[in-house]
Formats: C-alpha cells, structure tokens, sequence
C-alpha cells in the first residue's frame, strides 16, 4: 500500500513515526530545543499563528533566502495548494484551495494580494509577479474573506509584509545569485538610524537578469530574456512613545523579450519554411519576433500607529501606479505572416493603472476576555486598456480598442473575539461593502475615428452592495494542548463585464459572485513544543462563481459570417471541498521537517451550461455555442499537491555546514486542451548546501533546482489562429523549469 503512494506522501508516512522516535531519545539538548512561535497580522493584530481560528501560513525572509526563492511565481514551492502562475509579463494568476483568477476577466481578483495592507489595483498583478527582495515576511490566509481584509475575496489573501527600517541598528547585507540560465540577481540593504531611536532609514534594491527557461525560436534563433531593476526607500519615525509612522516606496522596472514554447504541427498552408513536430520538451517557440513587454511599476504606503492604552488607532494607506505595454502577434506557430493576407495578427496592449486605498480601524487593546474592532476603508482606481491591432480584411488599418474603467470601494466593518473561559473563546465579524464599476469598450479606425462601441451605454455603470462577514467558534485543550475550530465565513464579488475585441451582446455581462464557506479544523502543539501539526477540512458553496473562458468561438455581433475567437468571463454555480495539513517537527536540535499537503475538489455544480468549443457551427443570430459542464473542475490546479522540507546544520565552531531539501509532489490536473484530458502528475526535489559564519556575516552556498531535470507541463491553451481565423497547429504550453544549478553569496554587515 505505502509504495503506491507519491514519494513525499511516502516520505511523510515515515517521516512522523521517525520524529516520535527522534524525540524519545534521552539526548538532553534535545529535550530542550522548541520550535520559536510565529506571530503573524493575518487579522490584523499581532497573534500566534497556532491561536488564529483560521488556515494561514507564514514564509519568513529566512525560508526565501534559503530556498533562493527570488521571483513571486516560486512562492507555491513552499505552500501546497497555492498556484501562481505569470500569464504573460504584465499580468499573473494567483489560485487557492481551487479557486483560480483570471486577469484578462476584469473581475475582482480571488486571492486579493495587499502589500504592507494596503490594497493595489486590479491591474497590478504583473507587477506583483517580479522581484522578491528585503522582506520580512509572507502571509498566506486561506478560504473566503469578508471581514477584516481591505476587500471581499472568496479564496483567501496574501499579505506581502516589507522590511522595516529599524530605530537602532545600522546593519545591511549583499546577495548575489548566479544560475546557468544566464541568471544573475544582486540584492543588497542598507539600514541606518537617523536619530537613534527616533529616526531611521533603509535602502533597499535588487537587480536581475536571466535567459528565462531558455526557450529558443526556431525561425531566428534568439531566446527569452528578462531584466528588472527595482529600489525601495523605506523610512520609520517613532513620533513619540505612542505614535510610530512608517513609510514606504518602491520603484521597479522590468523589460521582457519572451519567446513562447509551443508544441503541435503545422496546419497553415503554403509556410514559408517547412515546420517540424515540436514537442514540450524540445524548448521551441515560433514566432517572426519575441512577445516585448516593457513595465514600470509605484508603491507608496503610510502606516500610522497610535497606542492609546486602552485602545489603539492604525491608519494604514497606498498608492500604486502602473504602466505597461507589450507587443505580440497572436499567429504564433506561423513561418510567413505576411505572403497571404490574413495571416499576420500584430497585436500591442498598452495599461495604465492608478489606484489608492485607506483604511481607519480602532481596537481594544487592554482586555483579556473581549477584544473588539472597527474600521472604515475606501478604495480608488482609475485606469485605461488599450488594445492596438489590425481591423479587418478592407486592408491593413492599425486600429485600436480602447477600453477605460474605473472603480471605487468603500467598507465598514467589525470584528470582535471574546473568552467565554479557559477553554471556550468565540469570533465574530461582519461587513458592509458598496462596489462601484465603470467600464467602456470602444473600437477606433487609425484615424481616430469612432468605429462602433462594443459596450452598450446601459451596461458601462454598475453598482452593488453586499453584507458579509465570518463567525468561529474554539476549543483550546488541555491534553492534548491544541485548538479545535469551526468557522463559517460568506464573501462576495461585484458582477461586471468582458472587455473584448468583439461585441458578444448579452454574453458582455456578468453577474456578482456569491459564496459561504465552512471549514473544521484542528492545531496541535505537541511533544513538548516540538511538533505543531495543523489540519483543516474545509467546504464552500458558490452562486454564480465567477470564470474566465479563453479563445471560445464566437460570432462577432451574433453574424455567423463574422467567426472570431473571444475570451468570456462568465458565471455558473460551484462547490469546494477538501483538506489541509501542515507541520513543523524539530527532529533534533540541528534537524527539521516542515512540510504540507492539500486536496482539494473544486468543480462545477449539476445543470451548469457555459459557453464552449464544441466543434460545431453557430448558428446565425448566436453568439457562442454552449456545453454542459456538469462537475467540470473549475480549473487547472491539481487536487493534491504536497512539500517537504528538510533542514540540517552542523556546527564546526566559528562555522556552520547547512543543507536543505525540499521535495514537492503536484498531482495530476484536467485540462481540456490537453491530449486526453489530463495532464499528468509530477515530482521535483530542489538541494541547497552551503557554509556561513555563525555570526551570519557570510554565506556561501550552492543549489540545484529540480536536481533531476524532472519533464512537466502545467497548462496547455488552445490552437493560435491566424487573423483569418485559420489554426496554426501549436499550442501554447507552460512547463516547469528544467534542472538549474547554482551559486548564491551574501555578506551581512
């Protein structure tokens, strides 16, 4: 039965009994090591993350740096269950407990990601999906939120939490890592006191520059390549005993040639060289010039703290600002664009973004039993989405799409935690929320002529108001010492509309998401501090669930002799369900074992009819024909997913020898693009080994990502069509990155 399982699933079957065994010695250094207890602001007070009646987890600056996590993407390595994928250079996807996002659909996003708490655009989550440099933490919180984060989201939030300048401390450090994927990222931090005690600066950047996955063009040869460059001032004044501000500001560029892997064979007639089959993994694009994108992105936030004694008063605001254009031909897969009309399709997308938030709360902060909250928060955006591209067969008119949108939030909301005893404790929280929308979509000739709206007037404004809010109840043992939790939280997501290229009528628009969530779980403190074991079963019904559907055939304005192809953001009802577990063992005092699991299924309820490609002609009049989908999984995460880490050190006096492993299983996955329906399921293990100084000014190590070059794809889309319509024959294909060794330095001062 045990060799059935996946490696880390076996590896986690013998991994328990072997810490029990491990902790059972008489070793008494041993019996004194504990693991440290981690704090976390998940609900927005300082809180260990064993008392929370919710799943979060918590990343610290020391797991990224040694794990030589550096890009955003790579955070789902260590948190099961979390999928972040870049979609293209200035937009990314970020899905939880199945729940995944979209940034093409214009809905509000599932996971919302808040940066030191403050919330950013809507468009901002290709900027999110760069650099990670100087922070002091990540804080993942699972399931629906609809009380205390600064907007309503159905799968959870992640909090990006920034270093803070320190009143008393001048210290910095230099980091540099180099991989053979032509990768070089220089990180470096400088924190110096101002006013000892009352003033303080920190400077912080990062430089980066890699060749990607090394994805080669088959038509000129060149490869992927990327560049981003970003600096961060970050300032801390204690005003007085009572008042801290701390404030912050980044500035990040980024500049992306990207050739994108395909698999196929041609389809096109009379290329302009012969195609040959390309599998994933060959490493191939074809493309007559690389995808280009260029991205510069602003984060400002304030933070204001006031302790009051009995209570204290937090201000907390941002602003964000993007802009962004990339260049692209959707006829990938196409060796002569241009010898017959119709087959080029030049494209250029072109973002700009702007968007405030702020949030006014007071709490309790003096009574052991009722621990109370309540704020306000106000939300702004403004942006504009242009899409520049050729019109139609008249001739070769470089028209654009103009798409301006615009959005407002506003809460209000409280929270309130009281302790009936020792024993019993319940959680209670609810919250007003008005979301305002506009947005317009209007087709332009060259000339800066209106062609037509693809939006109509009574649909470009929309408004709504929902309640939502969470409710827990908790039982803290004794013997065991661990938490027991039920809690049931309710979120919401306003309705809205698809921003295309062609008018989809009734199909433009959406309607709002609703969802309640239930979730069961259990945290144990066990073996004397030295095993925390978490686990939660969780289960969450959607009305309306908000989905994004790519390249579906359309009829342009219902005309069958207008074939387009057509993103939809659409909704049909669903349901989630699954389970997560997570621990932390001190085997001894210089071996540890963290590791995850999650399973989770999330699928389309009974009756559901979305729109589809099913292969058949649409019927004049139609817009898009329609299939049943019917406990279709909602989409491309896999149900289980699962790490392990393991980290070992040895002490040699004025050193230490160090290594790291960590393995991580991703099941298999349904993707209707893919040949059969499922993708399969795969296994990497990355290894880290290095020496530093024990009083960490220096670090030397070396490591090896997926050390056994493990083959794997993670999504496959539909055929790219040539503007006449035609297929090409290639897919576009997402895969992990193949074996990648490296070196990575640092000197801390």
């Amino acid at each position: 039965m045990l060799q059935q399982l996946p490696f880390p699933l076996r590896l986690l079957a013998v991994s328990l009994p072997l810490a029990v065994n491990v902790y059972g010695q008489s070793d008494s250094q041993s019996s004194q090591a504990v693991l440290e207890e981690v704090i976390v602001t998940a609900q927005k007070r300082d809180q260990a993350i064993q008392d929370i009646p919710a799943t979060v987890n918590a990343i610290s600056s020391e797991a990224l740096e040694d794990f030589n996590i550096l890009s955003f993407e790579s955070l789902e390595q260590l948190a099961p269950g979390l999928d972040t994928r870049s979609v293209d250079g200035r937009s990314g996807s970020i899905a939880l407990r199945g729940v995944e996002y979209n940034p093409n659909s214009a809905a509000a996003q599932a996971v919302d990601v808040y940066w030191n708490d403050t919330t950013l655009g809507s468009n901002s989550s290709g900027a999110i999906f760069q650099q990670l440099f100087d922070l002091s933490s990540i804080e993942i919180v699972r399931g629906a939120q609809g009380t205390l984060q600064g907007r309503s989201s159905p799968a959870g939030a992640l909090k990006l939490n920034t270093a803070k300048a320190q009143l008393d401390n001048f210290e910095g450090y230099v980091r540099n890592s180099f991989a053979e994927n032509a990768a070089s990222n220089t990180q470096l931090a400088i924190n110096t006191p101002l006013i000892d005690g009352k003033l303080a600066l920190r400077l912080a950047a990062v430089y980066d520059d890699n060749e990607l996955q090394e994805t080669r063009n088959l038509l000129d040869g060149n490869v992927s390549d990327s560049q981003s460059r970003a600096g961060r001032l970050s300032m801390a004044w204690q005003a007085s005993e009572d008042i801290r501000v701390d404030l912050s500001y980044q500035y990040q560029e980024s500049n992306l040639d990207r050739v994108t892997r395909v698999q196929g064979s041609s389809s096109l007639p009379q290329q302009a060289i012969a195609l040959p089959v390309i599998e994933s993994q060959d490493n191939l694009g074809i493309q007559v010039a690389p995808d280009i994108y260029q991205g510069r992105f602003e984060v400002a936030t304030l933070r204001v703290n006031w302790d009051l004694g009995n209570h204290q008063l937090d201000w907390v605001s941002g602003y964000s600002e993007l802009h962004s254009s990339e260049n692209f031909d959707n006829s990938q897969g196409n060796s002569n664009p241009n010898a017959i009309a119709g087959f080029a399709s030049p494209t250029r997308f072109v973002d700009a973004s702007f968007a405030n938030s702020h949030e006014f709360r007071i709490s309790s902060s003096d009574s052991d039993d009722w621990q109370y909250m309540l704020g306000i928060y106000y939300g702004e955006e403004n942006g504009q989405f242009d899409r520049y591209q050729y019109l139609g067969p008249q001739g070769p008119n470089q028209g654009s799409i103009l798409s301006p949108l615009g959005a407002e939030d506003v809460g209000i909301f409280t929270h309130h935690s009281y302790q009936f005893n020792d024993n019993w404790s319940t959680e209670a929280g609810i919250r007003w929320q008005r979301a305002e929308r506009f947005n317009a979509s209007d087709i332009y000739l060259a000339n800066g002529m209106l062609l037509r709206p693809l939006l109509a007037a009574e649909v470009r404004n929309r408004s709504e108001e929902a309640v939502t809010g969470s409710w827990s109840l908790s039982y803290q043992m004794d013997e065991p010492d661990a938490v027991s939790y039920f809690s049931i939280s309710k979120s919401f997501r306003p309705g809205g509309v698809t921003v295309t290229s062609v008018s989809l009528a009734d199909l433009a628009t959406y309607e709002s998401e609703d969802s309640i969530a239930y979730e069961l779980g259990m945290k144990f403190k066990l073996l004397d501090g030295r095993l925390n074991l978490n686990t939660a079963v969780f289960y969450q019904d959607f009305d309306n669930y908000i989905t994004r559907l790519s390249r579906i055939a359309v009829n342009d304005r219902g005309l069958a002799t207008r074939p387009r192809s057509s993103g939809i953001t659409t909704t049909g009802d669903a349901l989630v369900k699954g389970i997560e577990i997570e621990w932390q063992a001190l085997l001894a005092d210089n071996w540890q074992l963290n590791g995850g699991l999650s399973f989770t299924e999330a699928e389309f309820k009974d009756g559901v009819n979305l729109p589809c490609n099913n292969g058949l002609a649409i019927p004049n009049g139609q817009i898009a024909n329609y299939c049943d989908v019917s406990g279709l999984e909602l989409g491309i995460q896999p149900k289980l997913s699962a790490n392990l880490a393991l980290f070992n050190q040895q002490d040699f006096g004025s050193f230490e020898l160090y290594q790291q492993w960590l393995l991580r299983f991703v099941g298999s996955r349904t993707e209707v693009d893919a040949v059969g329906g499922e993708l399969g399921s795969y296994s990497t293990a990355d290894w880290h080994i290095g020496l530093r100084s024990n009083d960490n000014g220096w670090d030397v190590a070396v490591f090896a990502k997926n050390l056994f070059d493990k083959n794997a794809i993670n999504n496959i889309q539909p055929q790219f069509r040539v503007r006449a319509g035609l297929a090409t024959g290639y897919q576009r294909v997402d895969a992990i990155d193949g074996r990648t060794l490296g070196l990575s330095f640092k000197y801390q001062f």
